[in-house]
């Protein structure tokens, strides 16, 4: 109702604890009777004051993720969303054919970096036998500087080869795994549900056919094991607070964290994945409907049912805080003791008692006008409208396009085949181009190894002429070092180094040829090793090329299989099945990825809406012909969402099941056949709350501090005095939620 009121009537102002910073206290001439332009006053009342956070939740189902631990590719996914399963039901089937030749190319590259890793430590052998040589013959003549070189090179070459092997043993200890996982596919192709529940997202095999390692292939719900699903937020976690309960239907309820394991917590941190924080209710009665909102008090440095005043009514002078006192028609100022405080009240520790009025500042002015309100609790649900359209059709296999071209043939819709059957034909120029080009990759990655070996047999043949020529300073010693050596035996000596190595020596050089220089004791051994070393840098090269050519031969003669290289593609079934619907006709152009066929088996139609909607909640939507159907929410959109997941001790984090929302039609499946249809205009509820006080946004006033910190507070109505009550609201375009701060049968009023 609306009555008219004067802005000169005494407030008596209720309390209500509300998190901020302290109180502020003003100096003020010592006034038995202070003049304000409103005077108003408040009771003293027993209350709680601390700092308070409120955060929302949401009652969520317990969610399974299921995948295989290794890359795979399906032959066909047998659930979707929205059926019930058992632990145990084949939830996809696995291509085996794929697996196993996965398996193969791991035992070629596992043979590969084997080989590839006893030639490199035959290598670091030689390597460190020619740094030994060189430093036993610094040490021996006391070459100081050289013996430190060769020290740090020894260092830093046994350190390359601490992270070569770590590195080696990580690669292999990862396909060895990769192998375990694989085998089990090849020994059970199936996937099984490890647990009861609804299918709540499957894989859509329209996209894809192959998934990568941890890829969520379904996801079980259990919509009979729910918990309180409280956001993470890393500047205002839960753990920073002593005490944290929950909000149901105006009464606080004990909660207690679900706490993640040591292995869980470490697996999260090591991927920075934060998990929202999970609780669930101590009484274990309290049981909230599945998708409703619920909101959470997190508590620091508070005090419970304590004498609490308004901060602006506590001032301060050299004997310490006071405050105004009502006693009959006059003010008494009374010294006080106080302790907490928070954004609007103030403890009182001793100096007045419950019931007191006490002298409050106030510049609030209350409309002329205004309606009053009784409020009540009734459960809430904030509806908005989202755009959907009808989805899968069918739940099956769907064969792409591996090539762009023209299709020239292909089976009809019905048409049972087996594997190994042409299903069309594509006339493609990248056919036989794609195979030319892989011929041409083969011979340039020949021509590129033939000249790394010639550039290899070229530094060999250099390197052999230094071992020559320093064997041959060690058997002739004089040559060098004799200057009074008779001519006569210095060339002698030169002509058996000619006969020897077959090498020519011009006369103008003998004087000198070889060398004069001294390059150290074992200087012949360190040429030596370094041969070896080439030689094996040889080995080793032949070895990479090997297998890269082998691969790439592979690869070639896998792409001739259905390609005789005229460009004329076969498309054959890769498992037996019912050909239900055909996507493209003889003549159409395709392109890499366009869709060719479906396989499998009709099923009832879903919505795919595009907001997320609270889970079990009712959805009402309109088609094209305006008529009206309606469904349940099974599923909404989480792109981001995380999963936990742990098998035999091993922690998975798996992500982004969801794209969108997806509602279970209950309707028969003429939506399906309807020519009409097009996109949906579908009413979701996105939050849902029970038992709320819901008060129209317009009545709940707001104000700054001189921090710039904004409160809202409303205006109640009690027993004829008005009172002004902090509040914690969420708005909802026009209504807002009282989260706390009222309760029902109390009366507000508003402007209006």
């Amino acid at each position: 109702m609306i009555r008219k009121i004067k802005t000169t009537i005494a407030l008596l102002l209720s309390v209500f604890l509300f998190a901020g910073c302290g109180s502020n206290k003003y100096k003020i001439p010592e006034l038995k009777e202070p003049v304000v332009t409103n005077e108003t006053y408040q009771c003293a009342v027993r209350g709680n004051v601390g700092k308070v956070v409120y955060k929302q939740g949401t009652i969520e189902p317990v969610k399974h993720a299921q995948f295989w631990k290794t890359s795979v590719a399906i032959k066909e996914v047998k659930v979707r969303v929205g059926d019930k399963v058992k632990k145990g039901d084949v939830l996809a089937v696995a291509d085996v054919e794929y697996v196993t030749e996965k398996i193969a190319a791991i035992n070629r590259e596992i043979a590969y970096l084997n080989e590839q890793k006893a030639v490199e430590d035959e290598k670091y052998e030689m390597q460190m036998a020619e740094y030994q040589y060189r430093l036993d013959g610094a040490n021996e003549i006391g070459n100081t500087s050289v013996a430190k070189q060769t020290e740090d090179a020894m260092k830093v070459a046994e350190e390359n080869k601490f992270y070569s092997d770590l590195l080696y043993n990580h690669r292999i200890k990862y396909k060895n795994d990769e192998l375990s996982d694989l085998a089990e596919v090849v020994e059970n192709e199936n996937l099984l549900a490890t647990y009861d529940g609804v299918v709540t997202y499957s894989l859509d095999l329209t996209k894809a056919n192959i998934v990568n390692k941890e890829c969520n292939v379904a996801v079980i719900t259990d919509y009979n094991e729910t918990f309180l699903s409280v956001p993470y937020d890393v500047n205002a976690n839960e753990s920073n607070y002593s005490d944290v309960y929950a909000i149901v239907g105006g009464k606080r309820c004990e909660i207690k964290e679900i706490e993640y394991s040591a292995n869980e917590k470490a697996v999260l941190k090591s991927k920075s994945v934060n998990m929202p924080n999970r609780y669930e209710f101590v009484d274990k009665q309290i049981k909230p409907e599945l998708g409703t909102t619920i909101y959470i008090a997190c508590r620091k440095e508070y005090v419970d049912d304590t004498i609490i005043v308004n901060n602006e009514s506590v001032y301060s002078d050299d004997k310490g805080d006071f405050v105004y006192i009502i006693n009959g028609d006059k003010n008494e100022k009374r010294y006080i003791e106080t302790g907490m405080h928070d954004a609007h009240n103030t403890e009182v520790k001793s100096g007045i008692e419950e019931g007191e009025k006490v002298f409050l500042k106030n510049n609030t002015t209350l409309p002329e006008e205004y309606t009053e309100l009784l409020i009540e609790r009734k459960d809430f649900e904030f509806v908005k409208e989202s755009g959907g359209i009808i989805i899968n059709k069918y739940n099956c296999v769907i064969r792409s396009s591996d090539v762009a071209g023209i299709v020239k043939s292909g089976e009809a819709d019905g048409y049972k085949c087996e594997a190994g059957d042409t299903l069309c034909k594509i006339e493609t120029s990248e056919g036989a181009a794609s195979l030319l080009q892989q011929r041409v990759q083969m011979q340039e990655a020949e021509q590129d190894h033939q000249a790394y070996v010639d550039t290899l047999n070229e530094q060999m043949e250099a390197l052999q002429l230094k071992i020559n020529e320093e064997t041959f300073r060690r058997e002739h010693p004089a040559v060098y070092f004799e200057d009074d050596m008779n001519k006569a035996t210095r060339s002698d000596a030169f002509d058996d180094f000619e006969k020897r190595y077959s090498f020519d020596i011009p006369e103008e050089d003998k004087g000198e040829f070889p060398i004069e220089e001294f390059n150290g004791l074992y200087y012949l051994e360190e040429l030596n090793c370094q041969m070896e070393q080439l030689k094996l840098e040889l080995e080793l090269s032949n070895v990479n090329f090997e297998y890269q050519l082998g691969e790439m031969r592979y690869n070639y003669e896998k792409q001739c299989e259905n390609n005789d290289g005229s460009g004329m593609v076969e498309v054959k079934a890769k498992a037996n099945g019912i050909l239900k619907k055909r996507y493209v006709s003889d003549g159409d152009e395709v392109q890499n990825g366009t869709k060719l066929f479906a396989f499998g088996y009709e099923v009832k139609p879903l919505i795919e809406f595009t907001r997320t909607g609270v889970l079990h909640s009712e959805v009402n939507f309109y088609m094209a012909n305006d008529l009206k159907y309606s469904g349940t929410v099974i599923a909404y959109n989480a792109q981001d969402e995380n999963y936990l997941t742990t098998i035999d001790g091993v922690v998975y984090v798996t992500s982004g099941a969801y794209k969108d929302g997806y509602i279970s039609v209950d309707c028969d499946e003429q939506i399906a056949e309807d020519p009409s249809v097009g996109k949906l205009k579908c009413k979701v509820c996105v939050n849902s709350i029970k038992d709320a006080l819901v008060v129209p946004t317009r009545a709940i006033q707001s104000e700054v501090n001189t921090l710039g910190d904004e409160y809202k507070y409303v205006w109640v109505s009690k027993d004829g005095a008005i009172s002004k009550r902090y509040v914690e609201a969420q708005d909802f375009e026009g209504n807002s939620v009282i989260i706390d701060g009222l309760e029902d049968g109390e009366t507000i009023m508003y402007e209006g």
